[in-house]
């Protein structure tokens, strides 16, 4: 007979569970967005710059630190990704961990998808919250840009899609391995196989194919959302 838990109450218990997690990625992201904005900010007005340019300088810190540019936060969002996708499945490093949660009265769906959906909104909620906050700092400055709302979510956005991604490989490399420290290896195998294959294939081309240039092999760039891409072959 199956628990009749709701799946709700599962999951906002297992972020509870793993409040560590989520105090450490607010105050990560506390420190990456408002708190850098304000400093920034005060380091704007301290140049003593004309009224005109001082309100550029602004912007683009504004712009720089809740879009794109942030290097930081996107070294973040693969960081928590894979920490988060290490730590939700846990149980699987012991085997009488295992036995125990597939002795519970739960479906294995349910056993997946709660710490799965935790994990996301572990990191998910935290940024949200902060973004938000960092918007309200730079109203507060009185540096607003009109495009400013929709540029921090659309980073918002696409960093959510970079964190599903390595989030789901760390899932995948630790659900296939059962150990931290093998998994953390698969890890990293999984993130180089797309850059193995590439150099594989233009090695390959450059030694078969006797018409191939260097340009039909390494290709050339185009943007999405003010990120580069580069093709090749």
């Amino acid at each position: 007979m199956t628990s009749k838990i709701s799946f709700t109450k599962m999951v906002m218990q297992n972020v509870k569970e793993r409040g560590a997690w989520l105090l450490v990625t607010f105050l990560v992201l506390l420190m990456t967005l408002p708190v850098q904005i304000m400093m920034r900010l005060d380091n704007v007005a301290a140049l003593g710059l004309k009224p005109k340019e001082m309100e550029k300088q602004a912007a683009d810190v504004f712009l720089n630190t809740t879009g794109f540019d942030n290097v930081f936060l996107l070294f973040f969002v693969v960081i928590a990704a894979f920490c988060l996708g290490m730590t939700g499945y846990h149980y699987l490093y012991s085997r009488e961990k295992t036995d125990f949660y597939h002795s519970l009265p739960l479906k294995r769906e349910r056993i997946f998808f709660v710490p799965y959906v935790s994990g996301i909104l572990i990191f998910a909620v935290p940024y949200l919250i902060n973004l938000l906050l960092a918007l309200l700092a730079g109203a507060v400055k009185g540096t607003f840009p009109a495009h400013a709302v929709s540029l921090a979510l659309g980073a918002f956005l696409t960093h959510m899609v970079f964190f599903l991604v390595f989030y789901h490989v760390a899932i995948l490399a630790v659900t296939l391995t059962g150990n931290l420290f093998t998994g953390a290896m698969a890890y990293a195998a999984f993130l180089s196989y797309g850059f193995i294959i590439k150099e594989v294939f233009i090695s390959m081309s450059e030694r078969f194919f006797q018409t191939v240039v260097p340009t039909m092999l390494y290709g050339g760039s185009f943007s999405f959302m003010r990120i580069s891409f580069h093709g090749g072959g």
